[in-house]
């Protein structure tokens, strides 16, 4: 599904993760958490291209998605992970959505026992932060 709509924008996309990945959790619902960061990179993202990395580590698996997009405003990042925020700004097309997507990507984090972070500068882009254990 992301790929397709990537390339309607001319965005690139680029995946660096390990070959063998072993992970016992909840396969679905790290899907919609990916899924969910992956069509909003797409969504904010005119130019450039969106980046994927994903770390292996002892006991914690980290998921990066960074996109070239048009960043969240400082004063604007309070509100992310809020149910129904949905954060406009002027010259840029309203997108479409509930705005619930970060606010159950956060709350699914949160079951898996991990965590999800953003850090974005507006005017650069966006990079959001999936971390959770390797067993839950």
């Amino acid at each position: 599904m992301i790929p397709p709509s990537a390339a309607e924008k001319g965005l690139r996309l680029s995946l660096a993760a390990p070959e063998k990945l072993r992970v016992r959790s909840d396969e679905r619902r790290i899907k919609q958490v990916l899924n969910n960061l992956l069509s909003n990179a797409v969504k904010f993202t005119e130019n450039g291209g969106i980046e994927t990395r994903v770390l292996d580590g002892e006991d914690r698996i980290t998921i990066t998605v960074r996109d070239t997009g048009i960043g969240i405003k400082e004063e604007d990042q309070r509100n992310l992970f809020k149910a129904f925020s949905k954060i406009t700004y002027e010259g840029i097309p309203r997108q479409e959505g509930t705005g619930l997507g970060l606010y159950l990507s956060r709350k699914i984090a949160n079951l898996l026992s991990g965590e999800l972070r953003a850090e974005s500068v507006f005017g650069e882009g966006s990079t959001f932060t999936f971390v959770f254990p390797k067993v839950s």
